[in-house]
């Protein structure tokens, strides 16, 4: 989100990859400024794995406390090798 950075720990759960916010600050300058969770976008991620070996299954929400829900996807994700 440009000068916005949000930190994740992630967690291997049955061949669920799941990502948990840490936090979130604002990078100006090289400078960070955490941003208080009260006023902080949410990001709730999962990433499973599917029958198809180039294809996850991908469930993200992207919600602030002000607004609620701002962009929600769930829905198949194609994997493509590093291109040389």
């Amino acid at each position: 989100f440009g000068a916005l950075r949000l930190t994740f720990a992630l967690e291997a759960d049955a061949g669920t990859l799941r990502f948990h916010q840490r936090d979130c600050c604002l990078v100006v300058a090289g400078l960070r400024m955490p941003i208080p969770a009260d006023l902080t976008p949410r990001v709730d991620a999962t990433v499973e794995p599917t029958r198809n070996t180039v294809q996850v299954w991908v469930r993200v929400q992207i919600a602030t406390p002000m607004t609620g829900p701002l962009l929600t996807y769930t829905g198949p994700m194609s994997i493509e090798k590093d291109r040389p």
